[in-house]
């Protein structure tokens, strides 16, 4: 009789052992379920991040290309005022030059003239 109370006493140990296992079993199972949910919307958001990122540097390189050749486009701007600005400048240079010249010539034929008469008049 002991031994089968024993066997009925280990048998119940055994049960209780299996369903504290398996009651276990099944919580690790929904901590695994939730951990998969988890990963994947981790990779999810790594994928959009990394989507974004490369969205992002495309756009980088653009804004870059861009800045490039608006100082290109200055940089020739800039050679052409220098250029005008010294064409205007020399134009401006020569147009004093001839007032000058035209001037001093008619001062000079004035002074002349003057001499013309102080020599006739004395």
């Amino acid at each position: 009789r002991s031994s089968g109370e024993d066997a009925q006493k280990r048998c119940q140990e055994l049960t209780h052992d299996v369903r504290r296992s398996a009651s276990a079993n099944e919580e690790l199972s929904a901590t695994l379920q939730t951990l998969k949910g988890t990963n994947q919307r981790l990779i999810d958001e790594v994928e959009r991040q990394t989507q974004e990122m490369g969205a992002l540097v495309r756009q980088r390189l653009l804004d870059v290309e861009e800045l490039s050749r608006l100082r290109e486009d200055y940089e020739k701007e800039q050679a052409t005022w220098e250029q005008e600005a010294k064409r205007n400048e020399e134009a401006e240079r020569q147009q004093c030059e001839d007032r000058f010249e035209r001037a001093q010539g008619r001062r000079l034929a004035q002074l002349d003239r003057c001499g013309r008469r102080a020599r006739a008049a004395a």
